[in-house]
């Protein structure tokens, strides 16, 4: 898992809602983000649409007030 990725998970005290976008990544990303079993992070998939789409579209779903894109690639 990316240092990022393990620094928000381990987030306390905060109430977070983690919103991952796979912008049809040919990675195993979908997987592992699936296998976490935290109530917190949600995945939403989307077609190969580009870094823009993909930020608006987890934008969109989100709930809070506050929003902080990690861009891991």
């Amino acid at each position: 898992m990316p240092v990022s990725a393990a620094t928000v998970l381990n987030q306390k005290g905060v109430a977070l809602e983690i919103i991952v976008v796979d912008d049809g990544s040919v990675s195993s990303a979908g997987p592992i983000i699936e296998s976490l079993r935290d109530g917190r992070v949600k995945l939403v998939r989307i077609s190969h649409c580009g870094k823009g789409a993909a930020v608006n579209r987890g934008i969109a779903k989100a709930q809070g007030e506050t929003i902080c894109v990690l861009d891991q690639d």
